[in-house]
Parts: structure tokens; sequence; C-alpha cells
């Protein structure tokens, strides 16, 4: 999203920083204060076609773990925090449904 400031008048959103989807809470550490057009375009770019990879991949666990290491990594080297968190929140995500489901 863009660094600009949301300033009186123009319109904005709440984002949350790590999507719910990919395992983000709702509350306030997870808000971010964002203009309405540069969160949706953020939103519709980089976190629905993110997630929709993670949930629909089909491979072995193992797989799946390598590949959300491999995406976190690289985004955090390209200073891409918000992708680098989504990551590590899915790999958490799929850890907790591979403990519970086995």
């Amino acid at each position: 999203m863009c660094a600009m400031k949301v300033l009186p008048g123009q319109e904005w959103d709440v984002s949350h920083e790590i999507p719910l989807e990919a395992g983000g809470k709702d509350d306030e550490s997870n808000w971010l204060v964002a203009h309405r057009k540069c969160h949706r375009t953020h939103t519709a770019k980089v976190d629905m076609p993110l997630i929709a990879k993670v949930k629909r991949i089909n491979k072995p666990y193992a797989r799946k773990i390598q590949i959300l290491t491999v995406l976190e990594q690289r985004a955090k080297v390209q200073k891409k925090n918000e992708q680098a968190r989504l990551a590590k929140a899915a790999k958490q995500q799929l850890k907790e449904k591979h403990k519970k489901y086995g």
C-alpha cells in the first residue's frame, strides 16, 4: 500500500496487516489505516492471490511448509514485510491443522 498519510476528508479503510484468512487477528495489533483505493488494490493484487494459492496447493504437508518457508525468506530479503508475515501466518495455520488432523 502507499506510504502516504490519510488526510481528513479522504476515504479510508481499516486494513489487516496479516489478512484474517491467513490467520491474522482482528484486533488493533493487526490493524492499519489505509486509503480505501490503495487498500482494495493491494488486497486484490497481493493478498487474495497469495491466500488462494496457499489454500489450493495440492502437495504433501512437508512440501507446503517448504514452499511457505521459501516465500517467507524471499519476502524478508526483499523487505516485503507484509508478505513475509502472511507466509509465516499461513505456515503456522498449516502446522496447527496438521497437529489436529495429522
